[in-house]
């Protein structure tokens, strides 16, 4: 299991987040540019996406480069695109990474029952 940040760069808040991509500084690209190379090295046989933030940057960075999208995935809320389970492929030398999405954890509650549809997948992709 790798944790990541879809990018790398690691802004003191949001705002600076968002002033660095419209700048299209260079310590944001290279966070972009450390994410891909993380998956390149660790050759992940699942990608998970956690919360609507990470999702929108992933799907505007690497959206062209996917393969074997949902039919949602370019509109679909992570709320909707988490019940599809795999939402696409992410190809890589080794194989295709399987993506999936989910929303922030913390909308799963202490007991996570409306985590089912992202255990269920992992369930059927890990056997």
């Amino acid at each position: 299991v790798v944790l990541t940040s879809v990018n790398c760069f690691l802004a003191e808040d949001d705002q600076q987040f968002k002033q660095m991509k419209k700048e299209n500084h260079f310590l944001y690209n290279s966070g972009k540019k450390l994410f891909e190379e993380i998956i390149y090295e660790f050759t992940p046989e699942i990608l998970i996406i956690e919360g609507t933030k990470a999702f929108d940057e992933f799907r505007e960075v690497y959206k062209d480069r996917l393969i074997n999208k949902v039919d949602i995935f370019d509109t679909g809320s992570v709320k909707e695109l988490e019940k599809h389970r795999v939402i696409a492929e992410f190809p890589l030398h080794s194989g295709n990474v399987k993506v999936l999405v989910c929303r922030n954890m913390s909308y799963f509650g202490k007991e996570g029952s409306t985590f089912v549809h992202l255990r269920e997948a992992l369930s059927q992709l890990l056997k």
